[in-house]
């Protein structure tokens, strides 16, 4: 039992409880959970100390285990191994996901009024993605240690963004695809012209030369908006 002046939050959650939850996100929601219950998006990039870390709760997020006794005991035995099977590497990152996912569900509980709306109305609605800042998108790069890991990466629906999320994959050598068109696999590759995103050329460019110009990089694809 709880008083107005002592509510639990879910940072007060165990680990085992939030890496059970993390199993039923999709990968993105996953990794902003772990930011949200480190710290603000905004300090993720700008902490004068240095690019913060990832604290417990986080690293219970981003890296779920299936021998976790509430896995065990809400998803049962099976369940629980076939979530491990899925666990996250966080080689490959799709904002797209995200949305997939949020449609599902307004396709489950509205499937009448959704079948009656044609695709281009569905991808001018408002959605998770849209709404995401440099703040946020650059959080996630830094709680999932992108630089390290991250080999594919579709900023699909991001359209606020500026480029400057990106700085946390400066000098990486492990990056092989970005795709900075922001097109969603439903739309078309000019649903957003390079007039129309935020995408800055002079915030950008110095990110992906510090790339380029690593020793042994990995970078072989990059997709502009057109």
């Amino acid at each position: 039992r709880t008083s107005p002046g002592n509510s639990i939050g879910i940072v007060d959650l165990p680990n085992e409880a939030l890496a059970t939850i993390s199993i039923f996100l999709p990968q993105t929601s996953v990794a902003l959970l772990a930011v949200a219950v480190t710290a603000p998006p905004l300090s993720w990039l700008n902490n004068s100390t240095g690019q913060r870390r990832p604290s417990a709760k986080s690293k219970a997020i981003l890296s779920p285990s299936s021998t976790s006794s509430h896995s065990h005991a809400i998803l049962g035995e099976g369940k629980a191994k076939g979530s491990h099977d899925r666990s996250i590497r966080w080689d490959v990152l799709d904002f797209e996901d995200i949305d997939e996912s949020n449609a599902n569900h307004q396709q489950l509980t509205d499937d009448d009024s959704r079948s009656s709306e044609s695709s281009d109305s569905f991808e001018e609605e408002e959605t998770l993605a849209n709404k995401l800042s440099d703040d946020d998108v650059g959080a996630i790069l830094v709680c999932i240690d992108a630089v390290n890991k991250l080999k594919r990466l579709k900023l699909a629906g991001c359209i606020n963004i500026t480029g400057r999320c990106l700085k946390p994959l400066c000098r990486s050598v492990v990056l092989e695809q970005l795709d900075l068109s922001l097109v969603k696999r439903r739309q078309c590759p000019y649903y957003h012209s390079a007039s129309e995103t935020r995408i800055t050329e002079t915030v950008v460019l110095p990110i992906l030369r510090s790339i380029v110009t690593s020793p042994g990089n990995s970078l072989s694809h990059i997709q502009f908006p057109k």
